[in-house]
């Protein structure tokens, strides 16, 4: 067997070492037929686990603002909610699914030095890229959200919610290198789940 394999990065110059396991991330854009509030996004891909998912919704009529809202995640499918039925052919959802940073099962002492993994692990840039599911605790409007790893700066921050029919507006504040807030519009509670994508600010190439 090949115990060591190492891939160039011609953008930054340097080697990166391979670890098994990895599972590739897949970022796509899907059109949304209208009639509907309700749409389930098949992925490209089966992942091993369920992934988090980072969603925006485009509207090329510059309309009504439509928030949205995520459930029932498998690892080739989720659905999409929206607060009313979509009225033209130009709404688009900008997708980006990947495998989360850290295992929920793994202890914290298997990241807590290089290369931050286990060998059951399928994400890659654990430090650079962090991904992971933070579940509401308690009924209130105001999370504080900490990075498995903390950042050398604050990172640039994207987020999805994961909940019931109830689509709640939100916005994140106070990014920093160790955490941040999201405030929501009115009182959540256990029934939701924050999707975090944060990563590092500059060029930095999801398949390495």
């Amino acid at each position: 067997f090949i115990q060591d394999i190492f891939v160039y990065d011609h953008l930054y110059k340097k080697f990166n070492r391979v670890f098994g396991g990895d599972d590739e991330n897949v970022a796509f854009t899907t059109k949304l037929r209208p009639g509907k509030d309700k749409y389930v996004i098949n992925l490209p891909k089966t992942f091993k686990d369920r992934p988090i998912i980072s969603l925006t919704l485009e509207d090329k009529r510059n309309g009504v603002i439509i928030p949205t809202v995520i459930e029932n995640i498998k690892p080739y499918e989720f659905t999409v909610k929206l607060p009313a039925i979509t009225k033209h052919n130009d709404h688009f959802l900008h997708i980006t699914a990947l495998s989360p940073s850290v295992k929920s099962d793994v202890g914290a002492a298997h990241y807590d030095k290089y290369p931050y993994i286990t060998c059951s692990d399928n994400a890659v840039l654990r430090h650079d890229t962090q991904r992971f599911y933070t579940q509401v605790q308690e009924e209130t409007d105001e999370v504080e959200i900490f990075f498995p790893f903390g950042y050398a700066d604050a990172p640039v921050v994207n987020v999805t919610i994961e909940g019931p029919n109830n689509i709640v507006p939100y916005a994140i504040s106070s990014v920093n290198n160790s955490s941040y807030k999201i405030i929501f519009g009115t009182t959540v509670d256990q029934n939701y789940t924050i999707h975090t994508f944060s990563s590092v600010a500059g060029e930095k190439r999801l398949a390495l």
